[in-house]
Formats: structure tokens, C-alpha cells, sequence
């Protein structure tokens, strides 16, 4: 399974809403862009699929009622850090991260004030989402029309 970024954005104050879609492997399909490739990257892409969204996919609405911190990154620009640890594939939940390290460098969020907080990253096929939050996210889950 595949997500896209659909919509973000704050509800309310210091809310944070996140809309993703899935997206499936779609048919095999002949591309006018592969005519245009020198002969052996065309056999190189011959079996590529567009990555799309369909009738038969599902929309996800996440909700964090509060938030610290969020971020969104450009995906062909994020780095892949070592000495991050998480649990999850799409929604991560990270326990160390240089998001967490960001967020306690750049405010005085802590422990006590608003309390212990958690890295929440969203991965997309275009973005990356960070998200610092006391709260787990409520998650809405409704199929695509």
C-alpha cells in the first residue's frame, strides 16, 4: 500500500487535521514517455505501473487535538537518519529522533509542560509529516467515491 497527502491543516486553534489517501499499483500500461527512452531503459521500465487511487481505496482522516510541533517535508529531501528509533510503517511513532531533538531545542515544551510528548511521522509517497503531541491521533477511516 501506497498514501498520498490529500489535506492538512489546523481545525482549530493548535489542532492539527491530516487527510492521506491509499493507492494501489494500478494496470501495466503502455507510457508515451517510455517511446522516448534510449531502447535499453525502455526494457528497464517496461513493467512499470502507475501508483494510483481508485473506487477500491481508502481515505484516512488523522486528528491530533493538540499539538507542539509540526512539520511537512518534500519525501526527495528527507534524510534518513541512523540514531532514529520507531514502531510502525506509514504512522511512525518514534521513542528518538532528530524531530524530538528539534523540538526540544527550538521550545520549551517538556516532561512537565504540556507533558511527555511523542514524535508521530507520517510517510507518504511525497511527504513526510512530523508531528509532536502529547495526544495519539484520532484516526477516521472512509472509503474513496
Amino acid at each position: 500500500m501506497h498514501l498520498y497527502l490529500r489535506e492538512l491543516g489546523e481545525p482549530g486553534d493548535n489542532s492539527f487535521r491530516v487527510v492521506v489517501e491509499e493507492a494501489i499499483s494500478g494496470p501495466p500500461g503502455k507510457s508515451a514517455r517510455l517511446a522516448i527512452l534510449p531502447k535499453n531503459l525502455g526494457k528497464l521500465f517496461s513493467d512499470a505501473r502507475p501508483i494510483i487511487s481508485d473506487s477500491s481505496c481508502f481515505s484516512y482522516e488523522l486528528i491530533w487535538p493538540a499539538y507542539v510541533a509540526y512539520a511537512v517535508r518534500n519525501e526527495s529531501f528527507a534524510t534518513v537518519a541512523d540514531k532514529q528509533t520507531y514502531e510502525g510503517t506509514w504512522l511512525r511513532r518514534y521513542s528518538s529522533s532528530l524531530f524530538l531533538d528539534f523540538v526540544a531545542k527550538g521550545t520549551w515544551a517538556d516532561r512537565s509542560h504540556p507533558g511527555p510528548f511523542i514524535h508521530w511521522g507520517l510517510i507518504t509517497l511525497n511527504h513526510i509529516v512530523d508531528i509532536a503531541s502529547v495526544n495519539a491521533p484520532d484516526i477516521r477511516r472512509f472509503k474513496n467515491t
